[in-house]
């Protein structure tokens, strides 16, 4: 059986590798078909580029071996013994509905079909020929450039370097029974090499390849921007055992191991400094130009490259769990969502292809021309306009993903750019999310304050919510040791019940105490002088009774108010905070950014209210936060934008863009960034229509020749491809 492997997996949801999936789109979409059959499994998405299968499927229904042992029996019963047009058959007359996540149907052939040496080569061999043929050609007529021979030298170069295209258009008619431009560039090839014009032919050849490796190349470097983070497979790394460094794969690495970077070395893991000091290079992750110092406790993430120093690294996270492997999966998972504004295109291009053959016969009909049949052929060949949206959202999507702006695909892109309404959550996203003990108090004689601590932290240890990790952190330097919980369940925007000690401990927010009804004591009055000093409370309570208080107060992050001034100046009305803090500390963060709409005391349902509410007086919202209790509000946000290096796995699931530097003035970058990709892409279908306008017109009055037509025709794409190409550099 041909192997299987999983890249990534998360509760009903996994990533499988097939290596023979790759550049294979008939049998991507024969597996599709196939797997979408089987009970439980929800959506499925599968890109021939990577030779990986999305599948969002429920656990209850089916087991994640299930759909390994489908996947790989069927690929190994089809793969191997089914040629493309067997493929093809097989895949048309498949009895299984195609009913979940089939790959969207584009109308102008992907370029990563041929890998890029191989079409510099193509490009490179045919254009020499074409070049001496030109040559000679100038000194007169001669049977390797013209002649009713078929087999002369330019017939038979055209031949080979259009068997791409040929093949691309029949594929197509086939199986999809449509046409499209690949058909119609080699309808009017063939009728050249059947009037004797090999070289024109070939000329209309050359320049349709080069045009393509231009838009491969362009596609290609807008990707670079993350192509390297997987730079760290079967690469080696410097493995601590017992005090000795030993060389070993990096993908051998596990949870607990730790690891020894030295200078110019790559960080393979996600986790805490031990030992050491270093500048890092966080660009990769973050999008920062500056290397940052990191000390003694330190996160840092793989993908991330020590510039200086030594470190020691204990191992928190690895292989595709990394925040860096979150990264490459969420831009893989952008090439399955395309922008509405594409929608377009295809329809265009759709339109325009039928059209142009009509249009075609009707000048040959009239004028029984096929010059100037040929010529309609040629120029009506909506390649540009079919390049217009992918080339402009793929240069844009590396320009954000350079940045540290993670976007999950196009149609999200084209939407940011519409945004008139931003919603921020507090804690960890316009704050800096690392929260310091400020204050703790006892309510009751039994327990000294540091008791009351050491009750908090055991309850909050392995919890990943800024709140929990200050009161763990002031636990762990005034105590040796933090007693472990016997249980823990998490009651979702209020707080925890654990058992500690053998006795049931609270410890959360007010409203917690209130559905638990916790007697307050005389709690009210520290409350009250702990939210003026504008500090988040945590209450602590045991056998109904509430025994402590501990303060909590963090810091604005210093990006907060350029990133709120510059959303102003994109044009957004309206910013608003949404906390499930407490009245005083949200309002003390907000008003200090100059927000007048502040919301306090939201349970995450009650977030959802206001995206909600925005949305029924027309805005077009989007939501900003990290946390779990954010997640509802990311999803029922236009745009969700998830803060992902320390964000919860959940909040980035939920989110439609994620920032993986925790930058909130990469909203503004993304807005500004979005309206700019709208305008290059209406520039394009200008530049594109107007092409094909204007050559339809002129080559149905005969004014320009097919030599003239394939020039006008790769102009229009090549400056399609360069304009769109301008976006990787923008805001840089």
């Amino acid at each position: 059986m041909r192997q299987v492997t999983i890249r990534h997996e998360l509760p009903g949801r996994i990533r499988l590798e097939i290596e023979s999936l790759k550049r294979n789109s008939l049998l991507c979409g024969s597996l599709t078909q196939y797997l979408a059959n089987i009970p439980g499994v929800k959506i499925i998405q599968v890109s021939s580029r990577t030779g990986t299968v999305l599948v969002y499927y429920s656990a209850a229904q089916v087991s994640v071996n299930a759909l390994i042992g489908a996947a790989g029996k069927y690929i190994n019963e089809l793969s191997g013994e089914l040629s493309d047009a067997a493929a093809a058959i097989a895949l048309e007359r498949s009895p299984i509905p195609v009913s979940k996540g089939l790959a969207n149907t584009k109308n102008y052939r992907e370029p990563q079909e041929l890998p890029i040496p191989f079409q510099i080569a193509q490009v490179a061999l045919s254009g020499m020929v074409l070049l001496g043929l030109t040559v000679k050609s100038l000194f007169g007529k001669t049977a390797a450039v013209t002649g009713t021979k078929l087999l002369n030298l330019s017939s038979v170069t055209t031949a080979l370097a259009s068997y791409p295209l040929l093949r691309s258009g029949l594929t197509e008619l086939v199986q999809k029974k449509k046409l499209n431009n690949d058909i119609l560039i080699s309808a009017a090839t063939l009728v050249a090499l059947l009037m004797g014009e090999g070289l024109t032919a070939l000329v209309v050849v050359w320049l349709v390849n080069l045009s393509e490796l231009l838009q491969t190349l362009t596609l290609d470097r807008s990707r670079r921007a993350i192509g390297d983070l997987l730079k760290n497979k079967n690469e080696q790394a410097w493995l601590l055992v017992d005090g000795t460094q030993v060389s070993v794969p990096v993908e051998s690495l596990k949870v607990g191991d730790t690891v020894v970077i030295h200078q110019g070395g790559k960080i393979p893991v996600d986790g805490i400094i031990v030992s050491g000091t270093a500048a890092v290079n966080q660009s990769p992750i973050t999008g920062e130009s500056l290397p940052v110092y990191k000390q003694l406790d330190d996160q840092v993430y793989a993908g991330t490259v020590v510039e200086q120093g030594s470190i020691h690294v204990f191992s928190e996270k690895v292989g595709d769990s990394t925040a860096l492997a979150r990264i490459v999966h969420l831009v893989e998972e952008a090439n399955n969502k395309k922008a509405p504004i594409q929608n377009m295109a295809d329809s265009y291009s759709y339109k325009i292809v039928p059209i142009s053959f009509l249009l075609a016969s009707l000048v040959f009909l009239f004028t029984k021309d096929i010059h100037r049949t040929m010529t309609i052929l040629i120029v009506a060949c909506p390649c540009a306009a079919g390049l217009a949206t992918p080339t402009a959202i793929s240069a844009a999507m590396g320009n954000a993903a350079s940045r540290g702006i993670l976007i999950k695909g196009g149609c999200y892109l084209e939407a940011a750019g519409r945004l008139d309404s931003v919603l921020f959550d507090k804690t960890g996203t316009l704050t800096e999310g690392r929260p310091e003990v400020s204050s703790f108090v006892s309510l009751d004689e039994q327990y000294t304050p540091e008791q009351i601590l050491t009750l908090a932290a055991a309850g909050e240890m392995h919890t990943n919510h800024p709140l929990a990790l200050a009161v763990v952190n002031k636990a762990q330097e005034q105590m040796e040791q933090i007693p472990e919980y016997q249980s823990k369940e998490v009651v979702v925007g209020k707080g925890l019940k654990v058992i500690v000690n053998n006795v049931e401990t609270l410890i959360g927010n007010h409203r917690l105490m209130q559905d638990e009804k916790v007697d307050y004591g005389n709690a009210l009055h520290f409350a009250n002088e702990m939210s003026t000093r504008g500090e988040s409370i945590i209450y602590v309570a045991r056998h109904a009774k509430l025994i402590g208080l501990i303060g909590v107060r963090d810091t604005l992050r210093h990006e907060s108010k350029r990133a709120i001034n510059e959303l102003k100046t994109s044009g957004v009305n309206e910013i608003g905070l949404v906390s499930g803090d407490n009245y005083e500390c949200a309002w003390a963060v907000g008003r200090g950014l100059g927000l007048k709409d502040i919301w306090s005391n939201m349970l995450p349902e009650d977030k959802v209210k206001v995206v909600q509410e925005k949305q029924r007086n027309g805005k077009i919202v989007a939501m900003v936060g990290e946390g779990i209790n954010d997640s509802p509000a990311l999803a029922a946000a236009d745009i969700g934008i998830a803060m992902g290096v320390k964000g919860t796995d959940v909040a980035v699931e939920s989110a439609d863009v994620v920032l993986a530097g925790d930058d909130p003035v990469k909203v503004a970058q993304l807005i500004k960034l979005s309206r700019r990709t709208m305008t290059v892409i209406h520039q394009n279908f200008a530049f594109a229509i107007g092409a094909n306008a204007l050559g339809i017109a002129l080559g149905t009055l005969k004014i320009i020749s097919p030599f003239t037509a394939a020039l006008l025709h790769n102009a229009s794409t090549v400056a399609v491809v360069i304009n769109s190409a301008r976006l990787m550099k923008y805001g840089k």
